[in-house]
């Protein structure tokens, strides 16, 4: 579509205008779950942020989505 023009990452990129919270029931444990997706800064990616552990504190996975 724009062939002539190069789209800088920024361009590419979108975020969240306030916090969205979720709940449901887990897929395959049938459990209730809840999930908050929060704003991020730019750059920072998806990040997945699992809160519910009990040792250790909080676990971090990153997803890289290829580009268009």
């Amino acid at each position: 579509m724009y062939a002539d023009r190069e789209i800088t990452t920024a361009a590419r990129q979108q975020t969240l205008k306030a916090p969205i919270n979720c709940t449901g029931v887990g897929l395959h444990s049938g459990l209730p779950v809840a999930m908050t997706m929060r704003p991020a800064p730019a750059n920072t990616g998806i990040v997945f942020r699992r809160l519910d552990l009990l040792r250790g504190g909080a676990t971090e996975a990153h997803a890289t989505i290829p580009a268009r």
